[in-house]
C-alpha cells in the first residue's frame, strides 16, 4: 500500500506536468527515480525538459547516480520532434563543462554523441567540438563514439566546407605501433576501431574526390612514420616493408587477406588513387609517393601509373619502364599488370626488348651459373607472358613455350613474384601443363602412377619432383574441370600418391566465391570415397605427403567458409544436408587423426592457417548461409550437438566459440549464455582452454554490448593475469 501511494504521487505530478517537493524528495530513491523516467520515456513529451532543468534533473548529480536515464529521455524526445533543440544544444555545453564528473560513464558519453546527431542539422556544425570532446574523453568511450561519426559526417557534409571534413579526417585517420605480447604480435593499429574508421572513409569518399591530395598526403605521412619504427633502415641503406608478401596486389585480389590495419591503409590509399581523375592531382600524388623510401609507396606509384596512364606525360614512362624497375621484385606485380594492360599504348615498347636482352640486373653474383641462367629464363618468361596477353604474336608465343619446356612447368600465376621464387622447391614437373593437357585422363593417371622422383634425375636434364607434377595436374584439372568431373571415378584409386589425391578437391572447386551446389556435391562425393578408404584401412592420415592429403579436406573446408563472405550466398535446408553429413563424418573418422592437442600458440596458428581452423570455420560459414535462406537465427542442430560434446575439452572448439561469441549469441542467445562457463572455464586445470577462448574473443571485431556483463569478470581476470 505504501508503495502504491508513492507511485500515485509521482503519477499525479507527471499527469499535471509539474514536480512537487514531495516528488523531488522521492526521486532520490533509485527505484522511484527509474520509475519516473520510465514514464517519461513512455510519453516522450519534450515539454518536460524545462521542468527537469529547473529542478536540477538534467545536470550531473551524484545523489541520483548514473546520468544514463536523463540522457536516454533526451534521446527519446529528439526522435519524436525538434521543438526543444536549442535548449538541448545549450545543455550539451553544460555537460561538457562537467567533464570530470565521475557519473559520466563511457556509455553516457556515447549517448551524448548520439544526441548531437539527433539534433536538427542547423546545429551539426556547432556540435563538432562536443563530438571531438566525446572522442577524446577515454579510450573505451572513443571506441564506441567513433561509430557515431559515420552518421555525423553524413550530416556535416551538407552544411560544412571540405576543410572541416579534412580536419576530422586528420583527427581520426592516424595510427600507433603496438607491441602486444599477450597476442604475440607487433602491429600498426588505428587509434580508433578499424571497422568504423573504414566506414567513415567510405562516407567521405565524395569529398575526397574533389580534392584528393591532402587526404592522400596525410595517410602517406602517418603510415611512413610507423613503418620507420617497424622496419628501420638497414646497414645497406635499404628499407623493406615486406608488403609484396603480406599484400600481393595493390588492386582488389582474392589473394589479399585484407584483415590487418596495414591492408586497410593500403586499400584506402589505392581508393584515393582510383578517385583521382585528372592530370594535376595524379602528378601531385606521384610526387608525394616519389619522396618515400618504402617499396609499398613505389608499388602504389606504379599502380597509379597504370591506372592513370592517359593523364600522364611520356616522362613518367621513362621513370617506370626501365631495367631497374623490371629487376625490382618488390614492384614486380604492379609493373606486370601495367605491361599486360598498357603495352600497346607505350610510346617506346621496344625498350622492353632491350631490357630483357640485358638480363636480370639484381641477381646475386655468388649464385651458380646454372641457377643464374634458370632465374633469367623465369624472369624473361614472366615479362613475355605479360606482353603476350596484351599484344599476342606467334613468335613471342613460341619463345614462351620454349622457356616453359626449359623450366619444366607452366606457372599458375606469373603475375606474382612468389611464383618464381628460387628458394621454393617442388616446382619442376616431368611434364608441362601443355603436355598433360594433350593427354586423355587415363594417360594422365598413368603419368601420376609411373613417375618416380628418385629415378627422375637419371631420365631428365633437370630435377622434377612430385610437387611439380602435382601442381601441373592441378592446373589441368582447373582448365578441364567439367571434363575431369566426368572421369572422376578414374582417380578414386588408393594407388595414387596422397598428394595427388589431396589435389582433386582444389581442382574441382571454382576460384570465385559464388555458391554452386553441383561442384560442392561432386567434391563431397569424392571426399566420402576418401573417408570410406580411411575407414577400411586402405588410406590414413600418416606417413608420406600427409600435409597434401589433409589439404584436400582443408581446401573444401576453407572454400565453404569463404563462400560465407559473399552475403548473397544462401543454402537451403535440403542442399545443406550433404554438407553437414560430410562435416560430421570427417569428425567421426578423421578428426582425432588430423588434429592434435597442441600448445596454445601452436593451436592459435593452426586455427588460422591450417585444416584445424578451416574445419570449424566451415561450420560457421555453412550455418550463416543456411540462416540467410531460412531467415531464422539458430545454430544447426548437428553443429550444436558437436559443440556441446566438445566444449571445455577441445582447444579448437573453445577458440572457435571465443572468436565467434557474438555470432553464437545472435544465432542462439539461450544456448550461448547456458554455456558461457564452459567456453570460459574458471577451473585452473582448464586454463589453456580459457586463455584460448579469451584471446580469440578479445581479438575479434564482432562485439556486442549485451555480452559484456557476462564476460566482464573474464576480461578483468585476463587483464590482471595475462597483461604485464
Amino acid at each position: 500500500m505504501f508503495y502504491d501511494k508513492i507511485i500515485h504521487i509521482i503519477d499525479k505530478d507527471i499527469s499535471n506536468r509539474k514536480l512537487t517537493k514531495s516528488s523531488i524528495l522521492l526521486l532520490s530513491d533509485t527505484g522511484y527515480y527509474r520509475y519516473f523516467f520510465d514514464e517519461l520515456f513512455r510519453i516522450a513529451d519534450g515539454r518536460w525538459i524545462p521542468i527537469l532543468i529547473d529542478n536540477g534533473l538534467l545536470t550531473f548529480d551524484e545523489k541520483y547516480g548514473d546520468f544514463f536515464l536523463p540522457l536516454e529521455y533526451i534521446r527519446v524526445v529528439l526522435r519524436k520532434n525538434h521543438d526543444y533543440d536549442e535548449v538541448i544544444f545549450n545543455l550539451l555545453f553544460d555537460w561538457k563543462d562537467q567533464l570530470n564528473n565521475p557519473n559520466l560513464s563511457d556509455y553516457n558519453v556515447l549517448r551524448i554523441s548520439e544526441i548531437c546527431i539527433l539534433l536538427d542539422k542547423q546545429y551539426t556544425s556547432k556540435t563538432l567540438d562536443i563530438m571531438l570532446w566525446c572522442l577524446h574523453l577515454s579510450n573505451r568511450a572513443a571506441h564506441m563514439v567513433i561509430s557515431e561519426f559515420v552518421p555525423f559526417v553524413k550530416k556535416l557534409k551538407e552544411v560544412e566546407s571540405s576543410d572541416t571534413i579534412l580536419m576530422i579526417f586528420k583527427e581520426i585517420f592516424n595510427f600507433v605501433y603496438r607491441e602486444e605480447e599477450a597476442f604475440h604480435s607487433k602491429e600498426i593499429k588505428f587509434n580508433y576501431d578499424q571497422y568504423w574508421v573504414t566506414e567513415v572513409f567510405k562516407e567521405i569518399k565524395d569529398v575526397i574526390q574533389s580534392n584528393p591530395l591532402p587526404y592522400f598526403e596525410h595517410l602517406v605521412n602517418e603510415y611512413s612514420k610507423i613503418l620507420k619504427i617497424i622496419h628501420p633502415l638497414k646497414d645497406d641503406l635499404y628499407y623493406n616493408d615486406y608488403s609484396n608478401v603480406a599484400r600481393p596486389a595493390i588492386e582488389k585480389s582474392r589473394y589479399n587477406l585484407g584483415v590487418s590495419t596495414q591492408d586497410t591503409i593500403i586499400t584506402m590509399l589505392r581508393d584515393i588513387i582510383d578517385l583521382t581523375n585528372d592530370k594535376e592531382n595524379s602528378e601531385l600524388i606521384l610526387n608525394v609517393l616519389s619522396k618515400q623510401e618504402y617499396p609499398i609507396f613505389k608499388r602504389l606509384a606504379v599502380y597509379l601509373f597504370g591506372e592513370r596512364f592517359d593523364f600522364l606525360d611520356n616522362k613518367y614512362e621513362e621513370m617506370f619502364i626501365n631495367s631497374e624497375m623490371f629487376s625490382d621484385y618488390t614492384v614486380s606485380h604492379e609493373l606486370w599488370e601495367v605491361i599486360r594492360k598498357r603495352y600497346s599504348e607505350l610510346q617506346n615498347p621496344q625498350i622492353i626488348d632491350e631490357i630483357l636482352s640485358e638480363g636480370h640486373q639484381q641477381l646475386r653474383s655468388d649464385l651458380e651459373p646454372e641457377r643464374i641462367e634458370r632465374a633469367n629464363w623465369q624472369w624473361k618468361h614472366k615479362w613475355l607472358l605479360a606482353i603476350q596477353k596484351n599484344s599476342p604474336t606467334n613468335e613471342r608465343g613460341a619463345k614462351i613455350k620454349d622457356f616453359e619446356r626449359k623450366l619444366g612447368y607452366e606457372p599458375e600465376h606469373p603475375e606474382y613474384e612468389v611464383g618464381y621464387s628460387e628458394s621454393r622447391s617442388g616446382w619442376d614437373s616431368p611434364y608441362t601443363v601443355e603436355e598433360l593437357s594433350s593427354m586423355d585422363w587415363q594417360e594422365i593417371k598413368q603419368c601420376l602412377l609411373d613417375f618416380d622422383e628418385a629415378k627422375a634425375k637419371n631420365t631428365f636434364s633437370f630435377q622434377p619432383e612430385y610437387e611439380g607434377l602435382r601442381r601441373a595436374f592441378q592446373v589441368v584439372i582447373k582448365k578441364r574441370r567439367d571434363e575431369f568431373i566426368d572421369h572422376l571415378d578414374l582417380f578414386k584409386d588408393v594407388n595414387l600418391r596422397k598428394l595427388y589425391l589431396g589435389t582433386v578437391p582444389d581442382g574441382i572447386l571454382p576460384e570465385d566465391d559464388v555458391y554452386r551446389h553441383e561442384y560442392l556435391a561432386v567434391c563431397v562425393d569424392y571426399l566420402n570415397w576418401v573417408l570410406d578408404e580411411v575407414e577400411s584401412g586402405n588410406l590414413n592420415f600418416e606417413d608420406q605427403h600427409i600435409f597434401r592429403f589433409q589439404y584436400g579436406f582443408g581446401k573444401f573446408f576453407s572454400y565453404l567458409s569463404d563462400l560465407n563472405r559473399n552475403k548473397n550466398n544462401k543454402i537451403s535446408i535440403e542442399d545443406s544436408k550433404i554438407l553437414i553429413d560430410i562435416l560430421i563424418r570427417f569428425n567421426k573418422i578423421a578428426y582425432k587423426q588430423v588434429f592434435q592437442d597442441l600448445e596454445l600458440v601452436e593451436a592459435e596458428q593452426s586455427f588460422i592457417n591450417r585444416t584445424e581452423g578451416d574445419y570449424w570455420q566451415a561450420w560457421i560459414g555453412l550455418n550463416f548461409m543456411v540462416y540467410r535462406y531460412t531467415e531464422k537465427p539458430e545454430i544447426l542442430t548437428e553443429f550444436r550437438k558437436l559443440l556441446t560434446e566438445n566444449i571445455g575439452n577441445d582447444i579448437y572448439v573453445n577458440y572457435l566459440l571465443g572468436r565467434h561469441t557474438a555470432n553464437f549469441y545472435f544465432l542462439d542467445k539461450e544456448w550461448m549464455l547456458d554455456h558461457i562457463q564452459d567456453i570460459f572455464p574458471e577451473s585452473k586445470n582448464k586454463h589453456k582452454l580459457w586463455l584460448a577462448a579469451m584471446k580469440a574473443f578479445l581479438w575479434t571485431r564482432s562485439l556486442r554490448d549485451e555480452l559484456f556483463p557476462y564476460l566482464m569478470p573474464n576480461i578483468i581476470r585476463f587483464c590482471n593475469e595475462e597483461l604485464d
